[in-house]
């Protein structure tokens, strides 16, 4: 959810990727910060997976991707 926050407070367009075993009342709480929410895999392997080559398929480095989203994501839940 953090990194669905981080999206609309930056106003760049997010995609959170998650398994279908996230519950659906979730799901909706991500996609209520304006960003897209696509259901992959049965588990975070696997939606993990699909998430690293989406990243890879926009010409992005995957990993400085996910540590710099998550570092900004926990720094704006912190300031607001």
């Amino acid at each position: 959810m953090a990194i669905a926050f981080a999206g609309q407070r930056l106003g760049v367009p997010t995609t959170v990727v998650v398994p279908a075993t996230t519950q659906p009342l979730m799901r909706d709480r991500i996609a209520s910060y304006g960003v897209a929410v696509v259901v992959e895999g049965k588990a975070w392997d696997q939606a993990d997976k699909y998430a690293r080559a989406l990243v890879e398929e926009q010409g992005a480095s995957p990993r400085l991707f996910l540590h710099c989203a998550l570092l900004l994501a926990q720094f704006l839940t912190y300031l607001f």
